[in-house]
């Protein structure tokens, strides 16, 4: 088990940290189960956090501004991400002390030597704005990795995975109504499930030395059934000391 207490960054996904621990902060547990199934060695581990910081919630944001349209991205006065949209609501005008929870899973089990597969998903309470984390507010994903035993090649490192992500309802809606929410803001949105699919390769060349090639797939980049889809090809060269 293990336990923290972190500190959180100033302003939403920014930056300067605010070490006022007793203020403001994260709080996190893990809990790591190890096992061995059919022989075969595996591992579980589950997270649950607590965060107060100072941050808005979706429905505060949008009620804000139907009340009273001055109250939008362009007269904010403070932190914000530079919206131009005057007809948008903006978090800004509701961030108090806030607290987000949210928890996750996650699990890996060799099936066979040099052969694994994996698991993870989290779900956070979906009402309150993204803060040093990802826009996601529900996610699951899927994936095997492999060495290269079989293929005679030990050291190299193949796989492949499936995510999906969700948002929720009220973050949606912002987002529909121009909101920016740090990472994602297109002025409007038609949501739709976020989904990936990634298969890469990793070749040994030397001692310590990999090169990696990676191919993503995505479809409905940024929850929004009007983007996408999307294909990325990365390369990776990975040395030891």
């Amino acid at each position: 088990m293990r336990a923290g207490r972190i500190t959180p960054p100033k302003d939403p996904n920014q930056l300067p940290v605010d070490f006022r621990l007793g203020r403001y902060y994260g709080d996190q547990i893990e809990i790591e189960h190890h096992h061995q199934l059919s022989g075969q060695k595996g591992v579980v581990r589950v997270l649950a956090y607590r965060n107060h910081e100072n941050i808005g919630r979706f429905d505060d944001a949008v009620a804000a501004f139907e009340a009273d349209p001055q109250k939008n991205a362009t007269t904010c006065p403070g932190f914000n991400y530079g919206s131009a949209n005057v007809s948008a609501p903006d978090l800004c005008w509701v961030r108090t002390p806030n607290t987000k929870v949210g928890v996750g899973v996650f699990a890996e089990q060799y099936i066979a030597p040099d052969i694994g597969i994996f698991g993870r998903a989290m779900v956070s309470d979906g009402k309150t704005e993204v803060d040093a984390y990802t826009s996601t507010d529900r996610s699951a994903a899927v994936g095997l990795l492999a060495k290269g035993s079989a293929w005679s090649r030990p050291t190299d490192v193949a796989g492949v995975g499936v995510s999906l992500g969700w948002i929720s309802a009220s973050h949606a809606e912002y987002l529909r109504l121009g909101g920016v929410d740090g990472f994602v803001g297109d002025g409007t949105i038609q949501p739709a499930v976020e989904g990936a699919w990634d298969v890469f390769y990793s070749v040994n060349i030397a001692r310590s030395v990999w090169l990696s090639g990676d191919y993503q797939r995505i479809w409905n980049p940024g929850f929004n059934a009007d983007r996408g889809p999307v294909n990325v090809v990365g390369a990776r060269i990975h040395v030891e000391f």
